[in-house]
Protein backbone atom coordinates (compact mmCIF):
# COMPACT_ATOMS: atom_id res chain seq x y z
CA UNK A 1 0.00 0.00 0.00
CA UNK A 2 1.05 3.22 -1.20
CA UNK A 3 0.56 6.49 1.31
CA UNK A 4 0.23 9.65 -0.51
CA UNK A 5 1.78 12.26 1.93
CA UNK A 6 3.39 15.17 1.08
CA UNK A 7 7.49 16.37 2.29
CA UNK A 8 7.91 19.95 2.26
CA UNK A 9 10.18 20.96 -0.56
CA UNK A 10 12.66 22.37 1.94
CA UNK A 11 12.90 19.17 3.67
CA UNK A 12 13.59 17.21 0.20
CA UNK A 13 15.94 19.61 -1.04
CA UNK A 14 17.62 19.08 1.90
CA UNK A 15 17.86 15.26 1.34
CA UNK A 16 18.74 15.20 -1.78
CA UNK A 17 21.95 17.89 -0.81
CA UNK A 18 23.20 15.82 1.61
CA UNK A 19 25.65 13.49 1.17
CA UNK A 20 25.43 11.76 3.86
CA UNK A 21 22.07 10.71 3.16
CA UNK A 22 21.38 7.35 1.74
CA UNK A 23 21.74 7.20 -2.15
CA UNK A 24 18.43 5.65 -3.03
CA UNK A 25 16.45 7.86 -0.15
CA UNK A 26 18.40 10.81 -1.88
CA UNK A 27 17.20 10.02 -5.22
CA UNK A 28 13.72 9.06 -4.48
CA UNK A 29 13.90 12.46 -2.66
CA UNK A 30 14.57 14.10 -6.27
CA UNK A 31 11.92 12.73 -7.80
CA UNK A 32 9.34 13.64 -4.98
CA UNK A 33 10.54 17.08 -5.41
CA UNK A 34 9.86 16.89 -9.35
CA UNK A 35 6.71 16.25 -8.53
CA UNK A 36 6.06 19.25 -6.36
CA UNK A 37 5.31 22.34 -8.48
CA UNK A 38 7.94 25.61 -7.75
CA UNK A 39 11.27 25.69 -7.28
CA UNK A 40 14.24 25.49 -9.95
CA UNK A 41 13.62 21.78 -10.67
CA UNK A 42 15.96 22.25 -13.92
CA UNK A 43 18.66 23.49 -11.90
CA UNK A 44 18.64 21.26 -9.31
CA UNK A 45 18.28 18.26 -11.89
CA UNK A 46 21.41 19.70 -13.97
CA UNK A 47 23.73 19.79 -10.73
CA UNK A 48 22.83 15.97 -9.78
CA UNK A 49 23.94 14.57 -13.41
CA UNK A 50 27.52 14.27 -11.89
CA UNK A 51 26.49 13.32 -8.51
CA UNK A 52 28.80 10.64 -6.88
CA UNK A 53 25.66 8.46 -6.02
CA UNK A 54 24.72 6.57 -9.14
CA UNK A 55 20.98 6.29 -7.75
CA UNK A 56 21.11 10.29 -7.72
CA UNK A 57 22.49 10.42 -11.02
CA UNK A 58 20.18 7.71 -12.87
CA UNK A 59 17.30 9.49 -11.12
CA UNK A 60 18.52 12.92 -12.20
CA UNK A 61 18.53 11.60 -16.05
CA UNK A 62 15.20 10.79 -15.94
CA UNK A 63 14.01 13.62 -15.12
CA UNK A 64 15.94 15.90 -17.38
CA UNK A 65 14.42 13.53 -19.80
CA UNK A 66 10.88 15.29 -18.71
CA UNK A 67 12.25 18.92 -18.37
CA UNK A 68 14.24 19.51 -21.28
CA UNK A 69 15.05 16.30 -24.41
CA UNK A 70 17.72 17.95 -26.16
CA UNK A 71 19.77 18.01 -22.70
CA UNK A 72 18.91 14.78 -21.89
CA UNK A 73 20.35 13.54 -25.11
CA UNK A 74 23.53 15.27 -24.89
CA UNK A 75 23.64 14.15 -21.04
CA UNK A 76 23.09 10.36 -23.19
CA UNK A 77 25.26 10.23 -25.43
CA UNK A 78 28.05 11.94 -22.55
CA UNK A 79 27.61 9.25 -20.43
CA UNK A 80 27.86 6.34 -23.30
CA UNK A 81 30.90 7.66 -24.74
CA UNK A 82 32.32 8.46 -21.55
CA UNK A 83 34.11 6.97 -18.99
CA UNK A 84 31.07 6.06 -16.82
CA UNK A 85 30.58 2.94 -15.47
CA UNK A 86 28.62 0.16 -17.30
CA UNK A 87 25.72 0.68 -15.03
CA UNK A 88 25.59 4.42 -15.94
CA UNK A 89 26.05 3.51 -19.58
CA UNK A 90 23.40 1.31 -19.95
CA UNK A 91 20.68 3.75 -17.56
CA UNK A 92 21.81 6.55 -20.30
CA UNK A 93 20.61 3.80 -23.29
CA UNK A 94 17.54 3.02 -21.71
CA UNK A 95 16.20 6.81 -21.74
CA UNK A 96 16.54 7.50 -24.94
CA UNK A 97 13.04 6.81 -25.58
CA UNK A 98 11.65 9.19 -22.65
CA UNK A 99 14.03 11.64 -24.81
CA UNK A 100 13.36 11.36 -28.59
CA UNK A 101 16.58 10.02 -28.92
CA UNK A 102 16.22 8.43 -32.29
CA UNK A 103 19.19 9.42 -34.49
CA UNK A 104 21.58 8.54 -31.49
CA UNK A 105 19.84 5.34 -31.31
CA UNK A 106 20.16 4.55 -34.86
CA UNK A 107 24.08 5.23 -34.86
CA UNK A 108 24.07 3.01 -32.03
CA UNK A 109 22.21 0.17 -33.86
CA UNK A 110 25.00 0.47 -36.93
CA UNK A 111 27.92 0.12 -34.51
CA UNK A 112 25.76 -3.15 -32.70
CA UNK A 113 25.41 -4.36 -36.21
CA UNK A 114 29.20 -3.97 -37.57
CA UNK A 115 30.17 -5.06 -34.55
CA UNK A 116 31.44 -2.12 -33.07
CA UNK A 117 29.44 -2.21 -29.48
CA UNK A 118 30.71 -2.36 -26.24
CA UNK A 119 29.43 -6.06 -25.37
CA UNK A 120 27.88 -4.91 -22.33
CA UNK A 121 25.81 -2.19 -24.45
CA UNK A 122 24.38 -4.33 -27.05
CA UNK A 123 21.06 -6.01 -25.28
CA UNK A 124 20.34 -2.62 -23.58
CA UNK A 125 20.74 -0.78 -27.23
CA UNK A 126 18.62 -3.60 -29.08
CA UNK A 127 15.93 -3.65 -25.42
CA UNK A 128 15.71 0.43 -26.38
CA UNK A 129 15.36 -0.33 -30.35
CA UNK A 130 11.98 -2.17 -29.70
CA UNK A 131 10.47 0.78 -27.53
CA UNK A 132 7.07 1.57 -28.42
CA UNK A 133 8.31 5.00 -28.96
CA UNK A 134 10.49 3.66 -32.10
CA UNK A 135 8.02 1.51 -33.04
CA UNK A 136 7.06 3.18 -36.34
CA UNK A 137 10.39 4.85 -37.21
CA UNK A 138 11.34 2.46 -40.26
CA UNK A 139 15.40 2.69 -40.29
CA UNK A 140 15.00 1.45 -36.22
CA UNK A 141 12.83 -0.97 -36.93
CA UNK A 142 14.52 -2.56 -39.90
CA UNK A 143 17.98 -2.37 -38.31
CA UNK A 144 16.70 -4.03 -35.03
CA UNK A 145 15.18 -6.72 -37.30
CA UNK A 146 18.55 -7.27 -39.04
CA UNK A 147 20.44 -7.77 -36.52
CA UNK A 148 18.03 -10.34 -34.73
CA UNK A 149 17.83 -12.41 -37.84
CA UNK A 150 21.66 -11.97 -37.57
CA UNK A 151 21.46 -13.24 -33.85
CA UNK A 152 19.08 -16.26 -35.41
CA UNK A 153 21.29 -17.26 -37.93
CA UNK A 154 24.81 -17.39 -35.74
CA UNK A 155 22.55 -19.88 -33.37
CA UNK A 156 22.55 -22.32 -35.73
CA UNK A 157 26.07 -22.54 -34.98
CA UNK A 158 26.43 -21.75 -31.97
CA UNK A 159 23.78 -22.84 -29.86
CA UNK A 160 24.57 -19.92 -27.09
CA UNK A 161 25.30 -17.23 -29.40
CA UNK A 162 21.60 -15.57 -28.16
CA UNK A 163 22.77 -15.42 -24.83
CA UNK A 164 26.15 -13.80 -25.48
CA UNK A 165 24.63 -10.10 -24.65
CA UNK A 166 23.65 -11.38 -21.55
CA UNK A 167 27.01 -12.03 -20.24
CA UNK A 168 28.33 -8.65 -19.00
CA UNK A 169 26.71 -5.64 -17.40
CA UNK A 170 23.30 -6.41 -15.31
CA UNK A 171 22.97 -5.53 -11.78
CA UNK A 172 24.60 -7.90 -9.72
CA UNK A 173 22.51 -7.94 -6.37
CA UNK A 174 19.30 -7.79 -8.20
CA UNK A 175 20.75 -11.01 -10.23
CA UNK A 176 21.41 -12.80 -7.14
CA UNK A 177 18.56 -11.80 -5.21
CA UNK A 178 16.63 -13.43 -8.10
CA UNK A 179 18.86 -16.55 -7.93
CA UNK A 180 18.42 -17.30 -4.55
CA UNK A 181 14.84 -16.32 -3.99
CA UNK A 182 13.40 -16.74 -7.20
CA UNK A 183 10.36 -19.53 -6.64
CA UNK A 184 10.93 -21.17 -10.45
Amino acid sequence: REENLEIAAETLHRVVENKESDPGLRAEALRSLAGQSGGDLAALVNDRLDDEAEPVARAALELLAGIDEEMARSEIRRRVEGEMSLALRQHAIAQLPRASGREYLEGLLVALRDGRLDPGLQLDVLLAAGSPAFGEVRAIVEMREEIEEAWKAAAVADPLSPWRTTLVGGDPQRGESTFRNHVA
